[in-house]
């Protein structure tokens, strides 16, 4: 779970604000970098103390693992992409028709444990005397790649739409699941019963290089929209539809083991001498099987969307909304919406709110600001709130876009 780490990078959700655009400039580089992370259970505070190395006390401990169902979820997802944009000009164009080259950058960690599997790591067996608990239906994923994309978005009145074909080039991947497993430790621990059914699958994981090239695929982004005369702008899409495949060294580990671990009694000093116990290292070379395999096969994480914003006639205010899913994952189908008001033509303020995703629910704020003619920027902690309130289940969900045009 030390992926969490990642979530200190606050300021990092591709945002759902309406495309500006001034007829005076026809290119624009920009950068946008999102970061959307959670979980059902456990805390802002829980998971700092265990990234920095901090003391948990007991008590500490007590309060999450009450609050722990039998599935729990935590997950994070970090995508950057930087490009340039060469416009289409068309004076009376909201949003206008252009050309793109990009790179994105993608991360996902994600995990899905029971509380018996929380409880045996945090407390040790000693508190399941007696009792057999579940270590089934773990499930880990965590999988790093980069796509290069090429793009472009038209108008044909209030219709437009958009298609991107990408280049993914698989970074690592490592899946971890488990099948029916349990243990029973027996009273004053004199024996220990293990059941253990674990599959996963990885690329070589000591090739963590940015552009390692372990597997090689395609990505089609491809997006439908419709603007109308009263100021609303609807549109549904995907991210990422596409698949990797890893072609270098490849590795299967296995588990499928039942053993029972005996309890050690020493009658006399003597027999301290003679006892032989094996190290924990042997036991894992006895039930852990490893082999090399070869081309695996893996979809993308795709996402799909559902959007709409509208502007109030004769107003500075406008509002926005997304609907998104991601069906291969954790992710659960989320929902986001912001409110803007432009303080003048140059500065922009927001609230944010949503709900689902890794996170149960969100509330936030945005800020947006342009710079002379060509500068833009925008900022968003969507979950701000939340991470003031570090008792409660984690939410952390934010973001920046930085255009430059000329």
């Amino acid at each position: 779970m030390r992926f969490i780490n990642i979530i200190i990078i606050l300021f990092s959700a591709k945002l759902l604000s309406a495309q500006s655009f001034d007829g005076s400039f026809k290119n624009q580089l920009y950068a946008i970098t999102a970061l959307d992370a959670g979980s059902s259970a456990l805390s802002s505070r829980f998971i700092s103390l265990y990234i920095n190395g901090g003391y948990i006390s007991n008590s500490v401990k007590d309060v999450f693992f009450n609050k722990l169902s039998n599935s729990n979820r935590v997950g994070l997802i970090s995508d950057t992409e930087i490009g340039f944009k060469k416009f289409s000009r068309r004076s009376n164009d909201i949003f206008p028709s252009f050309q793109s080259f990009s790179l994105e950058n993608f991360n996902q960690y994600e995990a899905d444990f029971s509380k018996d599997l929380f409880g045996l790591y945090y407390y040790g067996n000693k508190l399941f005397e007696g009792k057999t608990i579940s270590l089934s239906n773990l499930k880990y994923t965590q999988e790093k790649y980069q796509i290069l994309k090429f793009g472009i978005y038209q108008r044909f009145g209030m219709l437009g739409f958009g298609c991107n074909v990408g280049l993914v080039m698989g970074q690592n991947f490592l899946d971890i699941s488990t099948g029916s497993s349990n243990l029973f430790t027996a009273p004053f621990g004199e024996y220990i019963d293990f059941n253990l059914k674990l599959k996963s699958t990885s690329s070589d994981l000591t090739n963590d290089r940015f552009f390692s090239l372990e597997g090689t695929g395609v990505s089609f982004d491809l997006k439908f929209d419709v603007v109308s005369k009263k100021n609303i702008n609807f549109g549904i899409g995907t991210d990422r539809l596409g698949f990797v495949k890893y072609t270098n060294k490849n590795y299967l580990h296995t588990v499928d083991s039942s053993f029972r671990f005996e309890g050690v009694r020493i009658e006399s000093i003597l027999d301290s001498f003679v006892i032989n116990i094996k190290r924990p290292e042997e036991y894992k070379d006895e039930l852990l099987k490893e082999q090399i395999t070869g081309t695996i096969r893996k979809s993308l994480v795709s996402k799909y969307y559902l959007y709409c914003s509208y502007r109030f006639p004769q107003s500075n205010l406008w509002i926005a909304s997304k609907l998104s899913f991601m069906p291969k994952s954790l992710y659960r189908p989320s929902w986001q919406s912001e409110c803007n008001f432009n303080i003048t033509r140059k500065l922009l303020i927001g609230v944010d709110a949503g709900i689902g995703g890794y996170s149960k629910w969100n509330i936030g704020a945005n800020f947006g600001i342009q710079l002379g003619k060509i500068l833009e920027i925008k900022l968003s902690a969507n979950s701000l709130f939340n991470l003031i309130n570090v008792n409660k289940p984690l939410s952390a969900i934010a973001g920046a876009n930085f255009k430059l045009n000329f």
